[in-house]
């Protein structure tokens, strides 16, 4: 399911929660196909759009486009069938709004901006 967004300040101004001290909620599974903004739930992507800020966060501010590290929010979890094997998980913080899933995440997971 694909979902076309032009402007992500759409979502930021009707979003209900603001995190606190240097969290930042972004959106997940961007996508951009065609010169147009969507969010897909197939894929995860490193580039995302800020969508709200907390207080203690410098440099980002909501719109702004963003390189996560998807490394750091990868976790190893054991195979409840096989105990020798793990895979890889991405640990977030989700949160939905209008069926839509966005991420918690710290500040600090952020490794650049894009420039315009």
């Amino acid at each position: 399911m694909k979902r076309e967004i032009k402007d992500f300040n759409e979502i930021a101004e009707v979003f209900p929660w603001e995190p606190t001290f240097n969290k930042v909620i972004i959106t997940l599974n961007t996508v951009e196909e065609d010169d147009e903004l969507q969010l897909s739930q197939s894929t995860m992507s490193e580039v995302q759009y800020v969508i709200a800020v907390g207080p203690y966060v410098r440099d980002i501010k909501v719109n702004d486009k963003v390189l996560i590290d998807i490394k750091k929010m990868v976790k190893n979890e054991v195979n409840p069938h096989d105990t020798h094997e793990t895979y890889p998980v991405v640990n977030i913080d989700p949160i939905e709004h209008n069926g839509i899933t966005y991420a918690m995440i710290s500040d600090q997971l952020i490794k650049a901006k894009y420039r315009e």
